[in-house]
This record gives structure tokens, sequence and C-alpha cells, in this order.
């Protein structure tokens, strides 16, 4: 058992599939670094998660019921509000990691200490495991981005970013004293992952390199997924927050905008 503080928070905003839950907890409890909490948050969905989580012995782990039903996004906030490590992951509740997420996510943030958000790639499997690709992933596939260490600042990587939201929520590691406590739009039922990251672009936020190779597997409602490292993965910086609603919108204001590395994408 760990004996050093924790540095990140898994949380999953839980809502239905015990079975998915199941593994999402086994993949932290597999990673190669011990200094982690998890946090499950069930929003009052049909399937409670208490059956579940009383399946591991293991005091990293907390179950957290909601009063009322939170929604998408109510419930993504309170996984943050409820964090106390430096950093929190969102997991989604049909999602898992590699045993190397938050080994390299971690040796990413240290080497830059300024970073807020740092992002991986995702690749699609189906419900049993098997690889498995989408629509979507398709067609977001040929859109133009940039593969390289970068800064993702301004319009042309707000452009590239509207043209096709190639950030999977799932493999973010939000950098919880930047953020606040209420980092996604509340009112939204669809995409707050999007708008989160556009919303940075205009007001001023922009993208640094992290980690060279950060491994997850992240899933989504059609289709479970792989979150593969890319050959140097991205980063998301942005400003402090408050409340629990609908984010403040002058949050940038006053915010020196970063130095642009290159042209490119968030």
């Amino acid at each position: 058992m760990p004996t050093e503080q924790p540095r990140i928070t898994f949380a999953i905003p839980y809502y239905r599939g015990r079975d998915y839950l199941r593994e999402a907890v086994q993949s932290v409890r597999r990673q190669t670094v011990c200094d982690w909490l998890l946090l499950v948050v069930d929003d009052r969905g049909p399937e409670p998660a208490d059956e579940v989580i009383a399946e591991f012995d293991d005091p990293r782990i907390t179950l957290v019921r909601n009063e009322r039903n939170l929604g998408l996004a109510g419930n993504w906030n309170e996984c943050v509000r409820l964090a106390t490590t430096p950093y929190v992951t969102i997991l989604h509740g049909d999602d898992r990691l590699l045993p190397e997420y938050a080994e390299r996510v971690l040796a990413a943030a240290e080497r830059e200490p300024g970073v807020t958000a740092l992002f991986t790639d995702a690749v699609n499997i189906d419900g049993h495991g098997a690889p498995t690709r989408t629509m979507a992933d398709v067609v977001k596939g040929l859109l133009p981005r940039r593969k390289e260490d970068h800064l993702l600042v301004g319009d042309d990587d707000l452009a590239a970013l509207l043209a096709g939201n190639y950030i999977v929520c799932p493999t973010m590691c939000l950098r919880r004293d930047v953020v606040g406590p209420a980092p996604f739009d509340a009112t939204l039922r669809f995409v707050p992952d999007w708008e989160f990251t556009t919303r940075a672009l205009m007001e001023g936020g922009g993208c640094s390199p992290s980690a060279r190779r950060c491994w997850s597997i992240a899933a989504t409602a059609a289709a479970r997924r792989h979150c593969r490292p890319r050959t140097r993965p991205g980063s998301l910086r942005r400003s402090r927050s408050s409340g629990h609603g609908r984010p403040n919108s002058d949050r940038w204001a006053g915010r020196p905008q970063p130095g642009r590395r290159g042209a490119g994408s968030l």
C-alpha cells in the first residue's frame, strides 16, 4: 500500500453499467504507480455502484452517491469538486486505463509545472475488447492536425478543433488548482468537454506539450476506446474558475496569451 501523498484522483462519474465499472476500477488498481485515489460518484442511476465497489478491499477507493441526479456535465463537475489531489482524470464508468497512464501523465506534469490538462489519443474497441472504428473516427482521421509537440492557441487551433473534436474527454488529466471546481458547463447535455476546450482557446487560453507517451483506454456509449499515446500528445492550459454551474465568461481576462510554438490544432 502506498505511503506517499496521492497526486492524482481517478474520478468516475457513474450512472449505469456495473460490469464496465468493475473493469474501470480494475484498470486503476493496475496502475504502475500507487499514489492515486479513486472516487466513484454515483449519479443515482438504475444500477447502483455499491455492490461493485464493495468487491474491492482498497482504502484508496471512495464511493459517493449524489443526493439527486446532476446530469452529465453536472456530475463531471462534482467529480472535480470532490477530488483532493493536485490532478484529476475523469474516467467515465465504461472506460479502462492501461497501466502506464498515471505514471506517464504525472511525469509530464512534473516536466511542465504550468500545464493544466494532459490528454492522449484514443482508439476504439468494441464491447468485447476487439479493435473497431466508428464513422466519426474515420472522418476525424482525415482532418488536418499537427502530430508534433506544439502549443495549441489562437484561431488556427480553434478552427481545427471545431472541424473535429479529437481530444477524448476521458484522456484529459486536469490540474485542479487551475480549472477550479466547475470547469464544465452544466447546462449542456452533450459535448461539454468540447465546449470546455474550445472556450479555453476563444478566451485566450492555450494548449502546450505534455507526456510523450500517455496510455489510457477510454469509452463512449457507442464504442469503447483504447487511448493510445501520440508520438507527442498535447496538454491544455486554462485559468481558475469558481462555482458549480456555467463557467465564468471572463476567466481569461487579464491573463497573458501564451506564445505560439507553431500552427496546428487542439
